[in-house]
């Protein structure tokens, strides 16, 4: 399989969902969770009887001027030497991008993240994954912030193969902000010619990350009195995919400064 883009820096993706508020907590909180001391906002705890879901919301949400098929020859050529401009909305620019591949490169594939706007906060931002598919490249997953979202940024993506197909799945954080770390956590899984987002949540103090197979919420414990800087412990929730969505497997809890 052909490789290209070698010069591509690693993504950084940076959105909020599909260019209309950002998500509300997702039903796979387990309740208001504990204050933020700080912040206000509730610490989400992580139910095993209800993980966060599937969003219902259409995975193509692009603005209507930006593309999402590229076929042109010239505009092949120029993604094929290294410039990914042509898979960006007109006049955005791009933050990041990157080719995910996998083992096998079952796939040839390039995630982009974009931003249309000159101040911090307030510029619309989105992120696209195109798949190669007959002689073209085309969007096969996508969302738009608008710019009353407020979006700061996004995180380093992580990538894993968490649902056992083969074909690693893409774990971003979209930054919100606030004393906090506010933000949304989503999961993307791609497949030959699709990719499906398969986990959103949004959260305030807390960490997800891919560790393996498998997604790790890590947040603090507040108890009464506590300032925001020093929680009395940490709890690590392990989400597993069953095959139709990510379940609590494992949950720990340790008093904070202890060594792991």
């Amino acid at each position: 399989m052909r490789r290209i883009l070698p010069a591509l820096a690693l993504l950084v993706l940076v959105a909020c969902s599909g260019g209309n508020e950002p998500a509300s907590p997702s039903p796979g909180t387990s309740g208001p969770g504990t204050p933020s001391p700080s912040t206000g906002e509730s610490t989400p705890t992580l139910s095993t009887s209800a993980p966060p879901s599937p969003s219902p919301e259409p995975d193509l949400q692009l603005p209507g001027d930006a593309p999402t098929t590229i076929q042109d020859p010239d505009d092949l050529a120029r993604i094929d030497a290294g410039d990914p401009t042509p898979l960006a909305p007109p006049g955005a620019q791009i933050a990041h991008s990157q080719i995910l591949s996998t083992p096998d490169d079952p796939l040839d594939q390039i995630a982009l993240a974009w931003e249309r706007g000159e101040t911090l906060g307030q510029s619309e931002w989105g992120f696209i994954l195109w798949q190669r598919i007959d002689d073209a490249w085309r969007a096969v997953y996508a969302f738009t912030d608008a710019a009353e979202a407020e979006v700061l940024g996004i995180r380093e993506p992580q990538s894993g193969d968490l649902t056992g197909d083969g074909i690693a799945e893409l774990l971003t954080f979209e930054n919100l902000g606030g004393s906090g770390g506010c933000g949304i956590s989503r999961v993307i899984s791609p497949s030959a010619g699709s990719a499906t987002e398969i986990y959103r949540a949004r959260t305030c103090d807390s960490v997800t990350s891919v560790a393996g197979d498998h997604l790790e919420v890590r947040e603090p414990v507040f108890e009464p009195g506590d300032a925001h800087c020093c929680p009395s412990a940490f709890r690590t929730t392990t989400l597993e995919w069953d095959g139709e969505r990510f379940v609590a497997t494992e949950v720990v809890e340790e008093p904070a400064g202890a060594t792991s």
